[in-house]
Order: C-alpha cells, then structure tokens, then sequence
C-alpha cells in the first residue's frame, strides 16, 4: 500500500543522527516514527526505532487490531533490515528493550 507522510524532524549530531517521520493530514491513521542511530561514548553503535499512532478515521478505530499488527508487520520489516545489512558488514546484532 502507498502511505504518505513527510519528514518532521532530522537528528544530525556529532554522535547520532536519525531522523522522524508522519502521517500527513487526513489518513485513516495518526503517528509517527524515528529512527536513529547513535555513537555511544564506548564507540558502540545502537539503532533505535520508536514509533506512536493513533487511529483517526472509524474504520480505523473499528479495525484497531488489524492496524495494530500492520504496524508491527511494518516495524519486524524494518528490524529484518538491519539484521540482513549488520550480517552483511560481519556486524552484532543485541535486542535490548
């Protein structure tokens, strides 16, 4: 499916940079999400996601657990990403939560 969001902010550090997106005006669902990456002060390197929505339109309120798990499809898709380029670059991937 095709969703459109923008840019809302840009993390641009010394020691992290990211940036987080959102929903434009008028979708089904309301949110946001960031992604991140830091330098930590022992050199190591931690991705973050976090993500917020709230559903906007009725269907969406009445489908909540259907949108729920989209977003989770959505967010696993993500974490599956960084996984396949850290093994690729002969890099450690660590859960933490």
């Amino acid at each position: 499916s095709l969703i459109a969001n923008r840019i809302v902010y840009v993390v641009d550090e010394p020691r992290a940079f990211g940036f987080g997106y959102g929903t434009l005006t008028g979708q089904a669902v309301e949110g946001e999400e960031r992604f991140l990456l830091e330098r930590l002060e022992d050199d190591r390197v931690v991705f973050s996601l976090f993500a917020f929505s709230k559903p906007r339109h009725p269907l969406a309120v009445l489908g909540k657990p259907i949108v729920r798990w989209l977003q989770q499809q959505g967010s696993s898709a993500y974490l599956q990403a960084i996984k396949h380029a850290l093994k690729d670059w002969n890099l450690e991937y660590r859960e933490h939560s």
